[in-house]
């Protein structure tokens, strides 16, 4: 367990984190265009899937704690910062929606481009089991 002296900014690890996800995007987009990795998409599709409904969770905290942030130190009798406010929700909740539109969407590519490498002789069907 982290003593409070180690303990992390959670406001820098989490922007670190974000980071990561930039540099690990990266790094794939360079990886996919090599010629002979095509045997790895299910894979990859699979991981894109796990990481969006990670990302939906992540986006619906962060949804939380910007409310409440934005809450305790707004004005709610200003007009303005309620029109503010309802847009910021309806921003997380468009980003909510495609998040999981995107994840539904990985695994329905997942599942096809698994079928069609089969087809091709290029993987083997998985057994159940």
């Amino acid at each position: 367990m982290a003593t409070i002296e180690n303990a992390r900014d959670p406001v820098n690890e989490l922007y670190d984190r974000g980071c990561e996800l930039v540099e690990a995007a990266t790094a794939m987009r360079r990886a996919a265009a090599a010629a002979d990795v095509a045997r790895a998409a299910p894979a990859v599709l699979s991981c894109f899937e796990t990481a969006l409904d990670e990302m939906v969770d992540t986006s619906a905290a962060l949804e939380r704690v910007t409310h409440q942030a934005v809450s305790e130190r707004g004005i709610d009798t200003d007009a303005e910062w309620h029109e503010r406010h309802a847009r910021m929700r309806s921003g997380f909740s468009h980003l909510h929606r495609s998040l999981r539109d995107a994840r539904d969407l990985a695994a329905a590519a997942r599942t096809r481009t698994s079928r069609a490498l089969t087809g091709a002789g290029l993987t083997r069907a998985r057994t159940p089991g």
